[in-house]
């Protein structure tokens, strides 16, 4: 009994965010579109109510024989115009629930991203948080449906109260038989709703899979690489059989739910022709006249179909409530970390950056990625950092960025430590480019790079210099629309930049910030060699009075920093100038000759 109060508990709970979210889209629609739906079953009662009377008004006057269809004329207008206010009504309901279902889409898609914006990147590469985020997006359209199911409920509500009194006076009998009915109605739908629960919860990683799978399949740029290792045959298996798993489970479940919400709705159908019988009897023995049968048939009527309506609406939204619960859980349960409150202030100049005995792991991994990092990063200084895969490097600017923070030790930021920090203040200071770089094909190319800092106004002058420095100074005088190409060919009049220009396009993206720090993760692993010591040069040349991270395996891109760390295992082992490096021949001077050797 305590988890099915919980369940109910959390099904208004659950609606009463959903009505929020659509008065937050708009309140006056919002009022609209329910004062609508809470008139359709008052109108009702008022419509049958005069069709009675009308009824008993003809079979008075054909009895008296002076009948005149003029006589009914104030009556008929009456009745038009009760009907002009209902379609009234009835159509700025209907406008206002198409307007607000447009308008909530964007609404809860955009608190969603403002959302995981807040949790960060930490929070983000969690499983749980993921999966979440996953049954959040599946279910943005049941929002819209919950809404719809909630209003249909209170619709019902108000058609019940007002055909119950009418019901209880003349047809008590079938009362006692509906409450059966719901009684049934809710065991049953309690044991159905939480097979659908288990089977949502249980599956939502699969499902997720499952997601990316047709994404793969869908994807032209994808398909390419299926088609041609035959691939998508793989992949095309690995689709079917879980949509065949997961819709036959589906139908497992609802088979047996159907049989049991047929037996309840028989009962229902059994107590409207009991009540039914009752009144044709009542008028035959002249108890009531034809007008009132009318009425009391139209009431008799409208509580059986607003009891099946309500006995449908709350199956639905109590499955409904099983999958939103979810959502509305991200929101309400996973809060972003307390931000800290001091600031670096609105300076351009670079802060110095320190590592303090630093230990730090992965959420969920078993071993420490970092291990003791002592380090001082002078302002304007030239770092390189230099390691084998999985050695740390990106970890190490993850955390400079406070992309994660630490497990053990400190980091600080101007002599601030870095968790203290008003993060928007360090994130002014920092440009910074991961390999995994973004390539955003729904924008310009003029887009692409401003998007590197927005706080400016958007500056054409400013956006050639930035693709100069990165050895992409034509590509603008090679596409037909300049600055304003589309980077996509699946958009109208779109191109597709290769791997190499895209990177081009994130350097310059780096350039256009101007930040005071610079961090650069492999910023030219797809570029080749000649624009690639050029990029460099540039980036030697013009950054003279900012701190710059670059990680690399290529010796070339680092030789000319300030100075070199060389990482293994997640410590410093090596560290100074190029020359100073090797003439210790250690771990770098055999890398660098390594290298060297290739070239020859």
């Amino acid at each position: 009994m305590r988890k099915r109060l919980y369940s109910i508990g959390e099904t208004f709970s659950t609606t009463f965010w959903v009505i929020k979210l659509y008065f937050s889209a708009s309140t006056f629609l919002s009022f609209m579109y329910l004062l609508g739906e809470v008139f359709t079953p008052i109108s009702n009662i008022i419509s049958a109510f005069l069709l009675g009377l009308l009824v008993d008004k003809v079979l008075a006057l054909i009895k008296l024989g002076s009948a005149n269809a003029n006589d009914f004329l104030p009556f008929l207008a009456l009745l038009l115009g009760f009907d002009a206010i209902n379609l009234i009504l009835n159509s700025s309901s209907a406008f206002s629930k198409r307007i607000l279902e447009r308008k909530l889409d964007f609404t809860v898609r955009r608190e969603l991203q403002e959302h995981l914006r807040e949790l960060g990147v930490a929070n983000l590469e969690s499983a749980e948080i993921s999966n979440k985020a996953q049954r959040f997006v599946e279910q943005i359209p049941s929002i819209q449906n919950h809404m719809t199911m909630s209003l249909n409920i209170i619709s019902s509500v108000v058609g019940i109260i007002g055909t119950f009194i009418f019901v209880l006076a003349n047809v008590p009998q079938v009362i006692p038989i509906y409450l059966v009915v719901l009684l049934l109605g809710a065991v049953v739908n309690q044991k159905g709703l939480r097979k659908l629960w288990i089977l949502d919860r249980e599956t939502t990683e699969r499902r997720r899979s499952f997601w990316n799978t047709a994404n793969y399949l869908s994807d032209p740029q994808s398909l390419k690489e299926l088609l041609l290792t035959e691939g998508y045959k793989m992949l095309r298996h690995k689709y079917d059989e879980f949509a065949n798993f997961f819709i036959g489970e589906n139908i497992k479940i609802r088979k047996s739910w159907l049989w049991k919400l047929i037996i309840a709705r028989l009962l229902q159908t059994v107590s409207f022709a009991i009540g039914f019988w009752f009144l044709l009897q009542k008028t035959l023995d002249g108890l009531i006249s034809v007008g009132n049968l009318t009425f009391q048939f139209r009431m008799l009527t409208g509580f059986s179909s607003n009891m099946n309506s309500l006995f449908n609406d709350f199956i639905n939204i109590r499955e409904s409530t099983i999958k939103l619960v979810d959502a509305k859980q991200l929101l309400d349960k996973y809060k972003a970390d307390v931000d800290g409150t001091l600031s670096l202030g609105e300076n351009k100049e670079p802060d110095t950056i320190e590592f303090k005995d630093v230990y730090f792991r992965y959420p969920n991994a078993k071993r420490d990625v970092l291990k003791g990092i002592n380090l001082v990063i002078k302002p304007k200084e030239k770092i390189a950092i230099v390691g084998e895969n999985g050695a740390g490097k990106t970890t190490l600017v993850k955390l400079i960025a406070r992309l994660y923070k630490v497990n053990q030790g400190a980091i600080s930021i101007g002599g601030l430590e870095i968790n203290e920090l008003n993060i928007e203040s360090w994130y002014k200071k920092l440009g910074l480019l991961f390999q995994d770089y973004n390539t955003y094909t729904n924008l310009t190319l003029g887009e692409n790079i401003t998007i590197g800092d927005t706080a400016k106004p958007a500056s054409d002058e400013e956006i050639y210099k930035a693709l100069a420095k990165s050895k992409a100074e034509d590509l603008h005088k090679e596409y037909e629309h300049g600055l304003d190409q589309i980077l996509s060919e699946r958009f109208k009049d779109g191109i597709r930049p290769s791997t190499g220009q895209w990177q081009k396009i994130a350097i310059a993206r780096i350039f256009y910030r101007k930040a005071p720090v610079l961090i650069l993760d492999e910023p030219t692993a797809s570029i080749d060699a000649v624009a690639e010591a050029q990029i460099f040069d540039n980036i030697y040349k013009f950054i003279e009075n900012k701190t710059v991270i670059i990680i690399s395996h290529r010796f070339s891109t680092v030789r000319n920093a300030d100075r070199i760390l060389v990482l293994d295992k997640g410590r410093i082992i090596e560290e100074g100038s190029h020359e100073e490096l090797l003439k210790k021949k250690g771990k770098y001077a055999k890398a660098f000759k390594l290298q060297a050797r290739g070239y020859e």
